[in-house]
């Protein structure tokens, strides 16, 4: 399963924060055992690929199995949530 997490520079900094969304996936990666792996995309930096999601908001994640999307969110989730959407 791989986890997508989409940002952009201006949800960046709160993104990177104790209260953001990337170091809680980062930790569920880690405790993961590498059933999960992450990936980060910087929508202004790589517009195909936010076009190719389908992205309208961010932050956005996605889930991804066997390279398909099985799962999204969009805002600020928390860690039981985030949990919640890998299943």
């Amino acid at each position: 399963i791989f986890g997508i997490n989409l940002y952009n520079m201006y949800t960046a900094v709160t993104e990177i924060g104790e209260n953001g969304v990337a170091p809680v996936v980062e930790e569920i990666a880690a405790m993961s055992n590498g059933e999960f792996k992450v990936g980060k995309i910087n929508v202004d930096e790589e517009p195909a690929l936010s076009s190719a999601f389908g992205i309208a908001s961010i932050p956005t994640l996605v889930v991804m199995k066997d390279k398909k999307v099985v799962n999204s969110a969009v805002g600020f989730r928390s860690k039981e949530e985030i949990l919640a959407l890998l299943k």
